[in-house]
C-alpha cells in the first residue's frame, strides 16, 4: 500500500518550490491510490514557529490538499529519537562530541573524528554524531535514476545537536518507518541527505522507501528557490492558478479548459500524472514566485 508524505519546516511560509513539492507529492500519492500524510518538521525549535505551522497548514488547504491522516508534529515524538539514539550509542554506532563551532570553524566544518580517539568526560553538554560508513549504498531513483554513493568514512552527521534539537536524518528516518513511508517524493536539494538516511535505515533495520527527487525551482541568478533566499509566500487567494503554474512547472499534460476550480484541476492532474515527466534538474521558477 502506496504511503507518501510532505514534510515541510515551519521556518516560514510556502513559496512556489514548496508548493511544487507538496503537488508532486499529493498526485503521486493519489495517482496511485494511496495515503497521503502531512508531517510538520517542527523537532529544531529554534526555528519552529507557530505562525508559520499555521499558514503552512491553511495554504495546503487553500489549494485542496490535506492530510489522509491527523497532521504529525515532530516535536511531540521526542521520546521515540532518544530511544533510538541511546541505542545507537550502547551498541557503538554513534559517539558524543565535545567540539566547539569555534573548532569545527578552522576545519572548514569537515569534522575529523576527533572524539571517536578523544572521548569526551561530560557527555551530558555534548552532541552525538553517527559512526562513519563502511559500505556504499544505492538507490534506484524514480526520477534521477540509479544513484550509488559512495562509503562516507569522513562523515559524522549530528544526530543531536549540543543544545538537545535533534538531527534532520534521525528524526526522518524514525518518522518515515513509524508512519510506514514508502514513497518520499522531494526536491532534488535533498538528495545529499539520501545516503545518511540509507546508513540509518540499515543500521537500524528499516525499509528503504521508493525515492524521487524532482529538479529543484530557481531564482533567475541560479540559487535555490527558498524561504533562507526570501523566496515569495504563495498567494493562497489565487489558488487555482498557482496549480495551474505548478502542473505546468512539473512538466504535466495540460489541462482542458474546463477545469477551472480546484476540484477539477486536482481530479484531472490525478488522471494525467506522470512522474517520469517531472524536471530531472534544476529549473527556473515562473517570474511571478520570484519577485
Amino acid at each position: 500500500m502506496y504511503r507518501g508524505r510532505f514534510a515541510p519546516t515551519p521556518s516560514g511560509e510556502l513559496h512556489f518550490g514548496s508548493l511544487v513539492a507538496a503537488l508532486a507529492s499529493f498526485l503521486d500519492a493519489r495517482a496511485n491510490q494511496g495515503t497521503w500524510l502531512v508531517r510538520i518538521d517542527d523537532v529544531d525549535t529554534t526555528r519552529a514557529r507557530t505562525d508559520a505551522i499555521t499558514s503552512i497548514l491553511h495554504c495546503l488547504r487553500a489549494h485542496g490538499m490535506q492530510s489522509d491522516e491527523p497532521v504529525y508534529y515532530q516535536s511531540q515524538h521526542t521520546d521515540h529519537y532518544q530511544k533510538v539514539l541511546d541505542q545507537l550509542l550502547t551498541n557503538g554506532l554513534a559517539f558524543f562530541c565535545s567540539c566547539t563551532r569555534a573548532r569545527l570553524k578552522t576545519l572548514d566544518h569537515q569534522y575529523d573524528g576527533h572524539c571517536l580517539v578523544h572521548q569526551p568526560e561530560d557527555p551530558t553538554t555534548c552532541a552525538v554524531r553517527l559512526s562513519p560508513a563502511s559500505t556504499t549504498s544505492n538507490i534506484d531513483d524514480l526520477i534521477q535514476g540509479p544513484q550509488t554513493f559512495a562509503a562516507a568514512r569522513s562523515d559524522h552527521p549530528v544526530l543531536k545537536r549540543r543544545d538537545g534539537c535533534f538531527g534532520y536524518p534521525l528524526s526522518m528516518v524514525i518518522d518515515d518507518h513509524r508512519q510506514r513511508i514508502t514513497h518520499v517524493v522531494r526536491g532534488l536539494d535533498l538528495l545529499e541527505e539520501t545516503p545518511i538516511q540509507l546508513q540509518l535505515q540499515s543500521i537500524l533495520g528499516f525499509a528503504q522507501p521508493n525515492y524521487a527527487h524532482i529538479g529543484s525551482a530557481m531564482l533567475d541568478d541560479q540559487r535555490k528557490l527558498s524561504k533562507q533566499n526570501h523566496a515569495k509566500p504563495i498567494d493562497i487567494n489565487t489558488p487555482e492558478q498557482n496549480l495551474r503554474d505548478a502542473l505546468k512547472w512539473l512538466n504535466q499534460p495540460e489541462l482542458p479548459s474546463g477545469c477551472s476550480d480546484i476540484a477539477s484541476i486536482l481530479d484531472q492532474a490525478v488522471q494525467n500524472w506522470r512522474l517520469d515527466l517531472c524536471p530531472v534538474a534544476a529549473k527556473l521558477a515562473p517570474r511571478s514566485f520570484c519577485s
